[in-house]
């Protein structure tokens, strides 16, 4: 089968009918639909599988990062992976899903990341869940907040002008929260772009709170009608919010709580301590776990020095991986972490852990603790190292709030 197979990025200039019509036909959406997504989402990130001349399936390798320890993480994000309905069941999404990280590991990305719609075809190839994307929903009717300072923060519209301000408060904010995604410094990007403008026909508005001439705070929503709400009534879906300062939140909380005449409630996608939710009375709102999203550690020793560790938390083990696609991955690493940073080396030093990579994935983005993946017998090693590893690895639950 392998052998019947190409592998190759979209041409800038060919047509887009073929692949549109796999996207379709994979996730219910109009061919046009799916060409114009191809469109903004870059053609450059697309990659075609064919046998033949024909096309037998699609998928979309698109650059980013994401933090964990307060660091960017280089990570190539999976989307729109397909196969056409006359191409299933020879094994070509496996096959493609291979060769997309072996380009990400050539191209240097420690890491990669995807939300599944199949889990058991992602763990083939070494993925596993490592996150969680939570929805909160909050009436507006009965926001109440805690008392503050927020007499300078103010909300305005916002402007194209605003981009820097808007992407700086939301580093500031991301960075504090493992699993989220570094955007990049693009109005124009990828994820960016979805948030900003949406990803459907429906209108996006947005509006920025300033503190002494500093935005340290954000909304973009859009208005979702009664009928495609669940029987919420009418509803503002908002693809991000974010606050860096208290006072921030509050006033936000306090511009949607202005709403509540025409709108029931505000939904949106956040960690499970959002700054908005800190800032109200009382248990008002309620969060669901929509999606949980799968890591892939591409480079082993690459992906432990790109990341960052808790200030003041200092220690040395042995890591050995178990990859069958990348046996370089094995091991053994020594890492050794202080000031923040790890370093890693070829060879074993102090204690010693060892753990297929997909356990790794859980445990590199705190979703699993090693005591937990140990209990569960994912994860083996010595009880100080394990020990050890709990305290290098402990962090807030990673979640993500972007859908890529």
């Amino acid at each position: 089968m392998a052998d019947a197979l190409t592998y190759r990025a979209m041409t800038a200039d060919e047509p887009l009918d073929a692949a549109a019509r796999s996207i379709a036909l994979a996730f219910g959406r109009g061919v046009d639909g799916a060409a114009g997504w191809i469109e903004r989402s870059g053609r450059s990130a697309m990659r075609l599988i064919e046998s033949g001349g024909e096309l037998g399936g699609t998928l979309m390798l698109v650059p980013l990062g994401q933090y964990f320890g307060g660091r960017s993480v280089p990570m190539a994000g999976i989307v729109g992976v397909t196969v056409t309905p006359e191409s299933r069941g020879r094994g070509i999404a496996t096959w493609a899903m291979e060769r997309a990280l072996w380009e990400a590991r050539e191209a240097g990305t420690p890491l990669s990341a995807l939300y599944s719609a199949r889990g058991p075809l992602y763990r083939r190839v070494g993925y596993e869940f490592a996150g969680l994307q939570c929805e909160h929903r909050l009436p507006l009717a009965r926001i109440e907040i805690e008392a503050g300072d927020d007499a300078d923060a103010r909300v305005r519209g916002y402007e194209p002008a605003d981009f820097e301000g808007v992407s700086s408060c939301y580093r500031r904010y991301a960075a504090r929260h493992n699993g989220h995604l570094d955007r990049g410094s693009s109005a124009g990007a990828y994820v960016w772009d979805r948030v900003i403008n949406g990803r459907t026909e429906a209108p996006v508005y947005g509006f920025v709170v300033e503190e002494r001439g500093e935005i340290t705070g954000y909304v973009f929503y859009l208005h979702v009608p009664p009928h495609m709400t669940e029987g919420a009534g009418r509803v503002l879906a908002a693809p991000d919010v974010c606050a860096s300062t208290p006072g921030a939140a509050r006033r936000l909380l306090a511009f949607m709580a202005e709403h509540k005449s025409v709108q029931r409630e505000l939904w949106w996608f956040g960690s499970l301590t959002h700054p908005l939710l800190g800032e109200l009375r009382d248990q008002v709102w309620s969060t669901k776990v929509m999606e949980r999203w799968m890591v892939r550690v591409v480079d082993v020793p690459g992906a432990l020095r790109a990341r960052g560790y808790a200030q003041g938390v200092e220690g040395e083990l042995t890591i050995r991986v178990r990859d069958e696609l990348f046996p370089e991955n094995a091991g053994p690493w020594s890492l050794h972490v202080g000031g923040s940073e790890g370093v890693v080396e070829p060879g074993a030093t102090g204690g010693e852990i060892e753990m297929g990579v997909r356990a790794l994935a859980a445990l590199y983005s705190g979703y699993e603790s090693p005591s937990a993946l140990a209990a569960r017998g994912r994860l083996t090693g010595d009880e100080r190292a394990i020990r050890v590893a709990d305290a290098v690895f402990a962090g807030p639950m990673p979640t993500m709030v972007d859908m890529f």
